[in-house]
């Protein structure tokens, strides 16, 4: 789900909330062409669980093009910045982001606060 936070004297942040093992999220539609991108980064906040976001192309079962590991946040940290290196894209896609629990614990529980990610060119 999409939440909004409003940080007292500055701009609300909406990000994702309430994301569980197996949940994922499109967002239509990213152009690679002639991008020549090879890094995935997002950041998330809050207190994370031992994750994984799969990074897909067209569908939550599509062409995995990449896999960002998440390690557990505990309370001391505010937020963190996430990279992993993507396959090369071509061609204009939806992308597909599969959130999955590195736990069978986790599995029910909230996996983490995703605020934004990006795509880095080589």
């Amino acid at each position: 789900m999409i939440t909004v936070r409003r940080p007292e004297h500055d701009i609300p942040v909406e990000y994702l909330s309430g994301i569980r093992d197996g949940d994922y999220a499109y967002w239509k539609y990213f152009d690679f062409t002639n991008a020549n991108v090879d890094r995935f980064v997002c950041k998330t906040w809050g207190k994370n669980t031992a994750a994984t976001i799969e990074i897909r192309l067209d569908a939550p079962d599509g062409e995995l093009i990449g896999s960002c590991e998440l390690d557990e946040m505990d309370g001391e940290v505010a937020y963190g910045i996430h990279k992993t290196t993507v396959n090369l894209v071509t061609g204009k896609h939806a992308v597909v982001l599969v959130f999955k629990s590195k736990s069978s614990d986790n599995a029910s529980q909230n996996l983490m606060n995703l605020e934004w990610f990006m795509f880095e060119s080589k």
